[in-house]
């Protein structure tokens, strides 16, 4: 990893954990998508896999980064991400925390005799400046370039700022990701709760609210159909793996339109006062509960370790 700097304190670390270019990156692609567009002439995609570990930074003032803070410099020109249909995970917007981790592809044209582009973080709008990251493809197969998450369990739940991903097995509709981005607790989460939705009640003794705020995505599925995220079927809190569902008090439901859909929601949760409960997020919830299927999900933490 990395470490990157303003002035003399550490923010965060980023590393280039794989790269892979030419026609084994655009196979997969193009698996991934067959309208994905080629690219142009004596031209070919170089696909980069980025890791982020944020080392200060707090709900009030995260580090925030997405994917358009890099770009790629291949022979004097600097290209910036190509907008494609890609195979999760992605790197996209980006809320961490301290303690927080953040990882996914991006996509970059390069020139196809250009041995080694440059991955350039944080360059300005006159393209001078930033952190510069020598990009060398992988010879790994295909097969096993694309790390298995670490977390989502129970025992390792995904952290705050980290995104997991689940599919809706039941139909097959559509793939959704959840990144938990902040959480305020008791009188916090309380104020919070009256100011954003009228769905307020108050606790009863020894009670407290969980203010959560998700981003949460749908990708994957079929074009021509509408879809709307609706965070109250996919997310609970639960104290064991398999235990009692707390739904949310809360039933907010975002806008309807065509994939890829990505939406940030507030959920309030009534919880016993004190108690650190773990949220848990599977797609279509209600229904894989009545099949039996109570672990499918992943579990995410709403505090930092």
């Amino acid at each position: 990893m990395f470490p990157l700097q303003q002035g003399n304190v550490v923010d965060f670390e980023i590393a280039v954990e794989d790269a892979y270019r030419g026609d084994e990156a655009w196979q997969i692609l193009y698996a991934e998508n067959q309208f994905n567009a080629p690219p142009p002439a004596g031209m070919e995609y170089v696909r980069v896999y980025v890791e982020v570990s944020c080392l200060k930074g707090s709900s009030s003032d995260p580090l925030h980064m997405t994917r358009w803070d890099f770009s790629l410099l291949s022979k004097g020109r600097v290209f910036q991400p190509a907008i494609l249909v890609e195979p999760e995970p992605t790197f996209d917007d980006v809320v961490l925390v301290s303690g927080g981790l953040a990882e996914g592809w991006m996509t970059f044209p390069t020139h196809a005799d250009d041995p080694v582009p440059l991955l350039v973080l944080g360059m300005d709008n006159s393209e001078e400046g930033g952190f510069y990251f020598v990009v060398e493809s992988s010879t790994k197969p295909a097969s096993v370039l694309t790390p298995t998450p670490a977390f989502g369990t129970f025992a390792s739940p995904a952290p705050i700022g980290v995104t997991v991903t689940r599919s809706d097995e039941l139909a097959n509709e559509y793939q959704m990701s959840v990144t938990v981005l902040e959480v305020y607790w008791g009188a916090e989460a309380d104020r919070l709760f009256k100011s954003q939705s009228t769905w307020y009640k108050a606790p009863i003794a020894d009670q407290e609210y969980v203010a959560v705020r998700v981003r949460l995505e749908m990708f994957n599925g079929s074009p021509n159909k509408v879809f709307k995220i609706i965070p109250y079927t996919d997310l609970t809190i639960r104290y064991e793996p398999s235990g009692a569902d707390i739904w949310p008090t809360n039933i907010d439901v975002g806008d309807e339109g065509y994939l890829p859909l990505r939406e940030d929601f507030w959920l309030f949760y009534l919880i016993r006062e004190g108690s650190e409960p773990l949220l848990y997020f599977q797609p279509k919830l209600a229904a894989y509960e009545q099949l039996g299927h109570r672990t499918s999900g992943a579990f995410l933490a709403l505090t930092q370790p």
